[in-house]
């Protein structure tokens, strides 16, 4: 009788060494398993299309850094989720290549100094005493798919005497024809192309 559990508890350790000896291998395995792909992040640009305009004078005016906070400042897309609360929920994998504020500046001046045919328009960088400076601020940049993209600036424009010539907000949503950040991007350009005349026929009322 002791020989027979003897005999038992020795086949016992074997089944359960052998038993360990497994679970070690494939957990070795499994943590030398490369890690699932993850999908490459895709970038977008935005673009304004010149803005053909005659200003009356041939004057300078900086458009200076676009102010941006919160989740608004950063490089990711951005979609509202609910408008009672207010929320919002970043898009994984959809980027920006640089930040909205810098963006919309960067198309702005393009669209707006490729269309003058008199008014010198810049940055700072550009322009070391500009005559007027347009400070702008970006409250809203989101869009909700199958709804729409919405962009809201608050502008500022200024003298060199730092006067105060005009103040505006200058808010455009445009329909998101799809869920895809694809369609989010063809909206916002066609809300930024709008912006642009917009503020180009501000800026040449001035004058």
């Amino acid at each position: 009788m002791l020989n027979k559990l003897t005999s038992s508890l020795r086949i016992n350790r074997r089944i359960l060494l052998r038993f360990f000896t497994v679970l070690f291998f494939v957990g070795v395995i499994t943590s030398c398993a490369p890690a699932p792909s993850r999908a490459p992040d895709i970038f977008y640009d935005l673009s304004v299309q010149p803005v053909q305009q005659s200003y009356g004078s041939t004057e300078s005016l900086s458009i200076s850094s676009v102010s941006a906070q919160g989740v608004m400042s950063g490089r990711s897309f951005v979609t509202q989720t609910s408008a009672d609360p207010v929320a919002y929920l970043e898009l994984r994998g959809h980027l920006w290549h640089i930040p909205p504020a810098q963006l919309l500046q960067s198309a702005l001046v393009d669209g707006l100094s490729l269309g003058s045919a008199d008014l010198v328009i810049g940055t700072s960088d550009t322009l070391s005493s500009p005559d007027y400076r347009l400070k702008l601020k970006l409250r809203q940049f989101s869009f909700t798919p199958n709804g729409e993209a919405v962009i809201a600036l608050e502008g500022v424009i200024r003298a060199q005497q730092s006067d105060v010539l005009k103040t505006a907000v200058y808010s455009v949503r445009q329909p998101v024809e799809g869920d895809t950040a694809e369609a989010a991007v063809r909206a916002y350009q066609d809300a930024i192309q709008q912006i642009a005349q917009q503020l180009s026929a501000d800026i040449a009322s001035l004058f």
